[in-house]
């Protein structure tokens, strides 16, 4: 009798348990650093890391590319309201410190459906953002430091 509610249990168990599917790592492998912040969805406003946009620098060997995501887990870098550079319409942190933060990660371009949208306020100058990642978000995972 021990032996069937053993088996039972264990059975529950292993067919029962649903899996984590947020761990599922993207196809594309990518490498770069975090550079800098969305102006509207940053870091400091929110007061948390994830689902703060922040722009990452791809390093495609040859060429570098510039683009934003949402998806960088909580923890994994402390950010500072000082390593923001401060200028009015910059969304880049100071240059002294975006080597702090290269990262290694699995990436995937998501449909138009599937991007993020975010509000903005109207007191936030957001020409140079635009101009440096309009239309070029990735979803990340699998993320860790370099």
């Amino acid at each position: 009798m021990k032996q069937i509610f053993f088996f039972l249990i264990a059975t529950l168990t292993f067919f029962g348990c649903k899996k984590d599917k947020s761990q599922k790592c993207y196809s594309e492998n990518g490498k770069g650093r975090i550079i800098g912040y969305d102006p509207c969805a940053h870091f400091v406003q929110a007061n948390k890391t994830y689902g703060a946009g922040f722009v990452l620098e791809l390093d495609k060997t040859t060429s570098k590319d510039t683009v934003v995501t949402y998806q960088i887990p909580e923890g994994i870098f402390t950010f500072k309201p000082e390593y923001i550079d401060g200028s009015y319409s910059s969304y880049l942190f100071r240059p002294e410190v975006q080597d702090l933060f290269k990262i290694t990660f699995k990436y995937k371009v998501p449909s138009a459906s599937e991007k993020t949208v975010i509000v903005c306020s109207g007191m936030v100058n957001t020409a140079y953002y635009d101009a440096a990642v309009r239309g070029r978000e990735i979803f990340v995972s699998c993320i860790s430091k370099q």
